[in-house]
């Protein structure tokens, strides 16, 4: 059979196809992840519930390898509510960033964690803010997510790395361009950082965070204040929050006080909880939680839950 130009111009264009997303998965390296967590949720004055005790996600990374030390990467990250299906909005909640990355450190662009979020997250709390036993209030009213967002962060200078960015207010009706800066210290069983952020509606909060590990124990603190809430002569609000994780058995014994401080009411909050792994990715948990704010009633709540990482 004599084979034309077309006809090995359609072989070549075929075989193109079918190689080019191999191709591109070998030059890219993507990783899909999520978590789907529910459980049941006893709460002061609300009927027993099937509620998720964290954020239920789905989501995607990668990194391309673009030579001499240079990468660019994205992530997405959806979260719903597994308990009725419904997706939250935005629909990227948590994160949906492009950057690039190399010897000059790395700058993304995006919705991401703020200034004030990468001092006082959920990184700095025993609880990374699930379940009913997590802290209310940890960033003293400061944003904790940018949208339309710039951050560059430097390489390493020894234990020591420095984030600084903006999120523009853009068409969104916000008074001004939100901006800020963290400092995060990393060496050994010890990690902190400290944050200096301006909001959209011109507050200014300021945050610090502290994670410390010993053998068979963790204790985390964050502070952080925020003035001016809504503008000139707004409200002031101060959080702490103090918790810790000690091994017992083959879990984690959780125990958790927060205080927070708007103007002159105060509210605090004591939980303790319980977290047993079935696997690397499986825990069973329990967790039971008193809140208390001034000239209020006090709110208990208790949960059971299962949380699956894959």
């Amino acid at each position: 059979m004599r084979t034309t130009p077309k006809l090995k111009l359609a072989a070549v264009a075929a075989l193109t196809a079918l190689l080019a997303p191999a191709a591109f998965a070998q030059a890219s390296n993507v990783q899909v992840y999520g978590r789907v967590d529910l459980g049941l949720r006893k709460v002061t004055s609300e009927k027993l519930a099937v509620e998720p005790g964290s954020g239920n996600r789905l989501g995607f990374k990668g990194v391309e390898d673009l030579g001499s030390g240079l990468s660019a990467f994205f992530h997405m990250e959806h979260r719903f509510n597994a308990d009725t299906g419904a997706s939250q909005d935005p629909f990227w909640t948590d994160v949906s960033v492009v950057g690039l990355r190399g010897g000059f450190g790395e700058v993304k662009l995006g919705r991401q964690a703020s200034p004030i979020d990468m001092a006082t997250g959920g990184g700095y709390e025993v609880y990374d803010g699930d379940t009913v036993g997590a802290s209310f209030s940890r960033a003293g009213a400061g944003e904790t997510k940018w949208a339309n967002s710039v951050m560059y962060t430097t390489p390493a200078l020894g234990p020591v790395s420095l984030a600084v960015g903006s999120s523009l207010k853009e068409s969104t009706g916000a008074e001004a361009n939100s901006y800020g800066a963290a400092l995060t210290y990393l060496a050994g069983p010890i990690k902190a950082s400290v944050a200096l952020q301006q909001n959209h509606d011109k507050s200014d909060s300021v945050g610090f965070g502290l994670k410390y590990s010993g053998t068979g124990w963790r204790i985390y603190g964050t502070a952080a204040r925020t003035k001016d809430i809504g503008g000139d002569d707004g409200a002031k609000q101060t959080d702490l929050q103090l918790s810790g994780g000690f091994d017992v058995g083959t879990g984690e014994l959780r125990a958790l006080f927060n205080h927070s401080k708007l103007d002159d009411v105060k509210t605090r909050k004591f939980s303790v909880g319980y977290f047993y792994p079935l696997s690397k990715r499986t825990f069973l948990y329990t967790d039971v939680a008193r809140q208390k704010t001034d000239d209020q009633k006090s709110r208990n709540g208790i949960d059971f839950g299962m949380r699956h990482d894959f």
